[in-house]
C-alpha cells in the first residue's frame, strides 16, 4: 500500500512539473510574439512618419518655411488603427442615431464651398475670397469662440480644402477679370504651429506651393480629398478621378463608369466617390501605387442626388443629399440610416466630421453650420 501511494505521489509530481514547463513555454512564446508585434508596429509607424516628414520637408523647402517635426495635429496612429475593410470597425463602433443643430451659422461673407477639420478644434473653410481657418474652442457653456484668419488667393476662388496632418491641400479655380479660365490648380501650404492671435497665425502659414493643374468643370466645383500618400480630385466632366502621389509626384487620371461628383478617403485607405447623376456611392480599394480597383468596387444605389462625403471615427460614411434635407449614413455597403433635419442645406457644399462634431458648408447662403452627432449608447 505504501509503495502504491509513493508511486502515485511521484507520478503526480511528474505531471505537475510537465504542466509547469508547458505553461512556462507558452508564456515565453507569448512574450516573444508580443515583442515581435510591438517591433512590427513600431517599424510600420516609422515608415508612415518618415513618408509624411519627407513630404513636409519637400514642401517646406519649396516655400522657404522651416517646419518642426513635432507639429502634428492629426495623430498618425489613427491611420494605423484602420487598415482593414469597413468590417474591421465591428465591435468598436458607435452607431449614429441623430444630429442636432447647434443654432450656429458662421457667415463667410462670400460663397462657401467646403469645410474640413484639421485635427480637433481647427476648421478650414474654402470660399470665394480664399482660405479661412477657425480655431473653435468651447467654454463651459459650450459656446464656441471662433478666431478667423484669411489667406486671400490672388488667382481666384478656393473651391475645396483637404488638410492632412500639418499639410493643407486646396483647389482653386482661377479667373481673369470676371471670366473663369479653363485650368484650375491644386496647391499646398504648411501650417507650422498654432499661435494665440490672428497676427501670429498668419506668420505661421507658408506660401502656397503648386502641385498640379486640372480642367475646370462648368457645372460643379472641383472636390479634393487627401490621405497619407495620395490626393484625389473628382473630374466629373470627363468621368475620371485624378490621383496625385504625394511621395513621388506622379499624376494619373483613371476613367470611371460614373460621373464623380465628390471624393473622400476612408481611414482604411479606400476612395469613396459619389455619382450625383445616378444616385450612387462607389467604394474603391486603392493600390500601393494609387490605382483604383475597378473590379472589386462596392456600390450603394438609390441615393437621392448624393453629393458631399465624410467619415466618422467609427468608419460610418455620411453622404449629404443635394435635393432632400437628409444625410445618408452607410456601413459595409448598405444604407444604415437617414439623418433628417430642416436646417440641412439642399445647395452645394462640403461636410466634415471630427469626433461628434459636424460642420456643413452652404454655398448660396455664404455660411457654414455646426451640428453634433448623437450616437447610440
Amino acid at each position: 500500500m505504501e509503495q502504491q501511494i509513493k508511486s502515485h505521489y511521484e507520478h503526480g509530481n511528474k505531471m505537475c512539473a510537465e504542466y509547469r514547463e508547458e505553461v512556462e513555454e507558452k508564456v515565453e512564446n507569448l512574450e516573444t510574439l508580443k515583442s515581435e508585434a510591438e517591433k512590427l508596429i513600431r517599424e510600420q509607424m516609422l515608415v508612415k512618419f518618415t513618408n509624411c516628414q519627407q513630404l513636409i520637408d519637400r514642401l517646406s523647402a519649396a516655400s522657404a518655411l522651416p517646419v518642426p517635426s513635432c507639429t502634428w495635429r492629426q495623430p498618425l496612429v489613427f491611420v494605423h488603427n484602420f487598415t482593414g475593410s469597413c468590417g474591421a470597425f465591428r465591435g468598436l463602433r458607435q452607431v449614429p442615431k441623430s444630429i442636432e443643430y447647434l443654432n450656429l451659422a458662421h457667415k463667410t461673407e462670400s460663397c462657401c464651398y467646403d469645410v474640413s477639420f484639421q485635427g480637433t478644434g481647427t476648421l478650414w473653410v474654402a470660399t470665394d475670397n480664399g482660405l479661412k481657418y477657425y480655431d473653435i474652442r468651447a467654454d463651459s457653456s459650450h459656446v464656441p469662440h471662433v478666431t478667423v484668419s484669411e489667406h486671400t488667393l490672388k488667382e481666384g476662388p478656393c473651391v475645396s480644402v483637404a488638410p492632412y496632418a500639418a499639410m493643407i491641400y486646396f483647389a482653386i479655380e482661377p479667373r481673369l477679370g470676371s471670366e473663369q479660365v479653363s485650368i484650375g490648380k491644386v496647391k499646398a501650404l504648411v501650417r507650422q504651429a498654432y499661435g494665440r492671435s490672428e497676427r501670429e497665425n498668419k506668420r505661421e502659414c507658408s506660401s502656397p506651393v503648386a502641385l498640379f493643374d486640372f480642367c475646370i468643370e462648368d457645372d460643379h466645383p472641383a472636390v479634393l480629398a487627401s490621405s497619407e500618400k495620395f490626393l484625389a480630385l473628382a473630374d466629373k466632366k470627363n468621368k475620371k478621378v485624378i490621383i496625385y502621389n504625394l511621395l513621388n509626384g506622379n499624376l494619373e487620371s483613371y476613367e470611371l463608369a460614373q460621373f464623380p461628383t465628390s471624393v473622400c478617403f476612408h481611414p482604411n485607405g479606400n476612395l469613396l466617390v459619389t455619382d450625383h447623376q445616378n444616385g450612387k456611392l462607389f467604394n474603391y480599394h486603392i493600390s500601393a501605387d494609387g490605382v483604383p480597383d475597378m473590379i472589386s468596387r462596392q456600390v450603394v444605389e438609390d441615393l437621392c442626388e448624393p453629393d458631399a462625403i465624410a467619415v466618422d471615427h467609427s468608419g460610418f460614411i455620411f453622404v449629404k443629399s443635394q435635393q432632400k434635407k437628409v444625410i445618408y449614413v452607410l456601413s459595409d455597403g448598405i444604407l444604415h440610416t437617414e439623418l433628417k433635419k430642416d436646417c440641412i442645406y439642399t445647395t452645394y457644399g462640403g461636410i466634415t466630421i471630427s469626433g461628434n462634431e459636424m460642420n456643413m458648408a452652404g454655398f448660396g447662403e455664404k455660411e457654414f453650420r455646426s451640428f453634433t452627432i448623437q450616437y447610440e449608447e
